[in-house]
């Protein structure tokens, strides 16, 4: 009877492990002998030519929340872990910040959920850009690179533009590419 139930059950195994395996749609061939069509483009009138207005500039980091910011400077990182992005308060603020809380202070960090990979992106944001460059020097003077479980970050970076302030912790390129996104946000 054991034996019966048990090579019952490896084949219950066996299907439903051929079941999550189904085979990927072929993609469907272009049709080569169709002829092409040709580019039809109406000439504008001149009553329907619409004048040049200016785009609005675009908007620089200190116009844009943390959220904004975020998005923005993640964008051209490459592949990252699935990340969980979270607002500070005055209980995570030292632990992520690595430093004392700063009454009025915003923050947002993005890490890895559930993950063994070294990396980090903290956004701060202060009342006085000197408040920045302070908060600036204590996070650069206590970050810690090996706060993961057996892993440290390739690079940590530590930068200001205004108000606002940056500390990167992950792999050469990411670290790289996030401050290149962060100082091109200002420029």
């Amino acid at each position: 009877m054991k034996r019966i139930l048990a090579a019952l059950l490896c084949l219950l195994m066996a299907f439903s492990l051929c079941a999550c395996n189904s085979p990927a749609e072929p993609a469907p061939t272009p049709d080569v002998t169709a002829e092409p069509t040709p580019d039809v483009t109406a000439e504008p009138t001149p009553e329907s030519t619409p004048e040049a207005t200016p785009e609005p500039a675009a908007p620089t980091g200190d116009d844009m929340s943390l959220d904004e910011i975020m998005v923005e400077i993640l964008a051209d990182a490459g592949e990252l872990p699935m990340c969980e992005t979270m607002a500070l308060d005055e209980e995570t603020f030292s632990f992520f910040a690595f430093a004392d809380y700063v009454p009025g202070a915003e923050g947002l960090v993005s890490e890895p959920m559930m993950s063994s990979v070294a990396h980090s992106v903290l956004l701060l944001r202060v009342d006085s850009e000197e408040a920045a460059q302070s908060l600036a020097e204590e996070v650069d003077a206590k970050k810690d690179p090996r706060k993961w479980l057996c892993v440290e970050a390739e690079k940590s970076i530590v930068a200001t533009h205004g108000c606002t302030v940056l500390l990167v912790m992950s792999t050469e390129f990411v670290a790289d590419t996030v401050s290149a996104s962060f100082d091109a946000l200002w420029n």
